[in-house]
C-alpha cells in the first residue's frame, strides 16, 4: 500500500529519509497531482520533474513538460515509458490506478494535507525528495507571514460548493475548510464526510451568509438553485482555493477581498 506522507511519517518517525536513487541522485519524479507540480515549481525543482498530468496548468512553464495521462486515470504505458524514480500523488480518486504502478515496481508517495499545517508539512517533504528542503522552508515561511497579514473575516458562516450537480459540499476535514477557517468563516457543513452530497432543503434551513462557488459561476448555480437568489455567492478561483498548493495565499486574499466588498454593500 503506498504510503501517505505527513510529517509525523517523513521527518520524525521511524527515522525514515528522502527516496533516493541508487547514485544517491536527485531522483526524477512523476507528479500526479497539479498541487505537487506547482509546490515542485515553487521550490525550484522543476529540472527533475519528467512528467505531469493534462490537469497540471500551472505555473505557464508547465507546457513543456510531458503529460503521463489524466489525474483519475494516469497512463500506465506513458509512465513506463518516462520510467521515473518516484511517483508523486494525491491518492483520493487515484487509489486503483497507484496500486497498478506500484505493481509495476514503482515507488509511490502519497501527499495529501487536510490542513494548512500538513501542507506546510508536506512542502517540506517534497522538499527533502529533491534535496530542496532550504527553499521548502523558505516558501512556508513566506506562505505563514502571507497568510498572517490577511485580515479576519467578521464571524460568518459559509457553505463551500464543490460540485452543484449534483450539490456537494466540502466537510470539515477537508483542506478547503481548513484554509477558510483561517479567515475566521464558520463552515456550516459539519458533517463527518469531506465531500456530502448536500439536499438543497437543508442548506436553506442552515441559512448561511455566503455560499462559496469553486465548480460553476453563479448564473449557472443559480439557474439550478433559483432559491438562492437573495444569498450571498462568492466566486473563486478553483485552482487557488482548492488546490493545496503556494497558491492557497492567491485564494485566501481573493476571498477576503470578495467579502470585503459584500460587507460595505451590507454597510450601506
Amino acid at each position: 500500500m503506498y504510503k501517505y506522507i505527513f510529517l509525523s511519517i517523513f521527518l520524525i518517525s521511524c527515522g525514515k529519509t528522502a527516496p533516493q536513487t541508487k547514485k544517491s541522485q536527485i531522483p526524477q519524479v512523476v507528479s500526479l497531482s497539479p498541487a505537487i507540480t506547482e509546490i515542485i515549481y515553487a521550490i525550484g525543482a522543476e529540472d527533475n520533474l519528467i512528467g505531469i498530468t493534462n490537469q497540471c496548468n500551472w505555473p505557464p512553464e508547465v507546457k513543456f513538460k510531458q503529460r503521463a495521462g489524466d489525474f483519475s486515470y494516469p497512463s500506465l504505458e506513458k509512465i513506463s515509458k518516462l520510467n521515473p524514480d518516484v511517483i508523486l500523488a494525491a491518492g483520493p480518486g487515484q487509489e486503483k490506478s497507484l496500486k497498478k504502478l506500484e505493481v509495476l515496481g514503482f515507488k509511490v508517495i502519497v501527499f495529501h494535507p487536510e490542513t494548512l499545517e500538513q501542507l506546510y508539512e508536506n512542502i517540506i517533504g517534497i522538499g527533502k525528495i529533491f534535496k530542496k528542503e532550504t527553499r521548502a522552508k523558505k516558501l512556508v515561511q513566506k506562505m505563514k507571514k502571507e497568510i498572517d497579514l490577511i485580515p479576519q473575516c467578521p464571524a460568518r458562516k459559509v457553505f463551500i460548493e464543490i460540485c452543484h450537480k449534483p450539490l456537494i459540499g466540502a466537510g470539515k476535514n477537508t483542506f478547503i475548510s481548513s484554509a477558510i477557517e483561517k479567515l475566521g468563516l464558520k463552515n456550516i457543513c459539519s458533517t463527518s464526510q469531506k465531500y456530502p452530497f448536500i439536499n438543497a432543503e437543508w442548506l436553506i434551513s442552515k441559512n448561511p451568509d455566503y455560499i462559496i462557488l469553486t465548480d460553476v459561476e453563479k448564473s449557472e448555480f443559480l439557474s439550478t438553485y433559483p432559491y438562492f437568489s437573495k444569498k450571498a455567492l462568492i466566486e473563486l478561483n478553483p485552482d487557488t482555493i482548492v488546490r493545496p498548493g503556494p497558491r492557497i495565499v492567491e485564494g485566501l486574499w481573493e476571498l477576503r477581498g470578495k467579502i470585503r466588498i459584500l460587507e460595505e454593500k451590507n454597510e450601506k
